[in-house]
């Protein structure tokens, strides 16, 4: 299934090295906490890939006496509220999206689904791990993995 390998493709091996330009209506800057939280319509855009949500908070490690925040020191991005990823064809939905920097991976839950054309799979939660070209889709009581796959990759 094609949707499974290149899911974030972007962000695959260290990632690009593009700038990211995030909007909102509202951004917070705790810095001794080591938090940014962009509030209200977030968009966050990087080369062809674009996340939505309503909220989005980016973890940063705080270092003594640095005043500024490098791509090196994010820890975690967790993205809140109708969340959307799109890559050309590719997206995927779900009500919260968690980025691990350090283990390099995505965890999808509520009600998350991963679609490619008309190919889709969804569970309880999907799992993305972003350099090794492979997902993890878990279902739960009342909502068991479902795929729906086209032979042949044509649809």
């Amino acid at each position: 299934m094609a949707i499974c390998g290149a899911a974030f493709p972007a962000a695959e091996q260290g990632g690009s090295k593009s700038p990211v330009t995030i909007t909102s209506r509202t951004l917070e800057l705790d810095h001794t906490g080591g938090k940014v939280t962009f509030k209200g319509n977030v968009k966050a855009v990087q080369d062809d890939m674009v996340i939505q949500c309503q909220e989005m908070d980016v973890l940063y490690q705080v270092s003594s006496g640095d005043t500024q925040m490098g791509p090196e020191d994010i820890k975690e991005i967790i993205a809140r509220g109708g969340v959307l990823l799109n890559q050309g064809d590719r997206e995927v939905r779900g009500d919260v999206a968690h980025y691990y920097h350090n283990e390099r991976k995505i965890i999808i839950t509520g009600n998350p689904k991963l679609k490619q054309g008309l190919q889709h799979v969804q569970g309880s939660k999907i799992v993305v791990f972003l350099d090794q070209k492979r997902f993890l889709v878990e279902g739960g009581a009342d909502s068991p993995v479902e795929a729906v796959i086209f032979p042949g990759g044509t649809h």
